[in-house]
């Protein structure tokens, strides 16, 4: 079995008796649907429905995990914290406490969870020291899904969540009440006009930041993630201005083929 340590992700745990509440009221997905076999992934947004936090929320003993960026954690809880109000919340900053963890299986020794955004991106679990390799398989597979990752290819505070693929994997309910953000997502969904997407770019030599044009040369977009055969790699682009064929330019002359991740219909 492979297992990869995230080091970019950590853990905080909300508990306390509003605790589902809580998450409920602010959070794009549904935290009814968490089970003790079940995480859901989300999002907390601006109230304009641009993109501020990704998470995975599990249920542990009194209440929940939510699995954040571990760059962005200081704000998360900052933010958790304004929100918090006079709710009976307590919110735990479990940094040094878990590891998290991605792997192709489940591991006999900790809760195991499948991915919420597609089966195929495997497990994820929390646990302490164990042996395991660097996240490059990880990153790898999930550059080979489309799949973004807010440390490399979301721009935050000005994507929503349609720019980025988000609304296609499982990070938002439809069904649920309000959150904050919600009248923006909803009006993108219901008019059904997305003006861009995260696409997955193929060639040779990809490097993070390289522009992508078409051949009048105007800028499309730039690769914001990269696998680690250089060959694949994630750009957000504007779907009316990529050229036929799906053919987009580097440096205004190399050949790189754009190709639409499989979860998009």
């Amino acid at each position: 079995m492979s297992i990869s340590i995230l080091k970019n992700r950590c853990l905080i745990k909300i508990s306390g008796d509003d605790a589902a509440d809580f998450l409920q009221n602010i959070i794009t997905g549904d935290i009814n649907s968490v089970t003790e076999s079940d995480m859901i992934y989300s999002c907390l947004l601006t109230p304009q429905g641009a993109f501020l936090h990704d998470f995975f929320i599990s249920k542990t003993e009194g209440g929940f995990f939510v699995e954040c960026e571990r760059g962005l954690k200081d704000d998360l809880l900052k933010r958790l914290k304004i929100f918090k109000l006079r709710s009976k919340v307590e919110i735990e900053d479990l940094f040094d406490e878990y590891n998290v963890y991605a792997s192709d299986n489940t591991y006999d020794d900790a809760p195991c969870f499948i991915d919420p955004r597609l089966p195929e991106m495997g497990y994820r679990f929390y646990s302490k020291d164990i042996l395991a390799e660097d996240e490059k398989e990880y990153q790898d597979r999930r550059i080979d899904l489309g799949v973004p990752d807010v440390a490399y290819d979301i721009d935050i505070s000005k994507d929503v969540l349609a720019n980025v693929n988000l609304d296609l994997l499982n990070s938002v309910s439809f069904d649920k009440g309000c959150y904050i953000g919600q009248e923006v997502t909803n009006r993108i969904k219901n008019k059904g006009k997305v003006k861009r997407r995260l696409l997955i770019v193929t060639g040779k030599d990809l490097k993070i930041g390289r522009a992508l044009y078409n051949k009048d040369h105007d800028q499309l977009g730039v690769i914001t993630s990269v696998n680690s055969l250089k060959n694949k790699g994630l750009s957000v682009l504007k779907l009316d201005e990529i050229p036929d064929k799906l053919i987009v330019y580097s440096d205004g002359k190399t050949e790189l083929s754009v190709l639409f991740p499989n979860y998009i219909k």
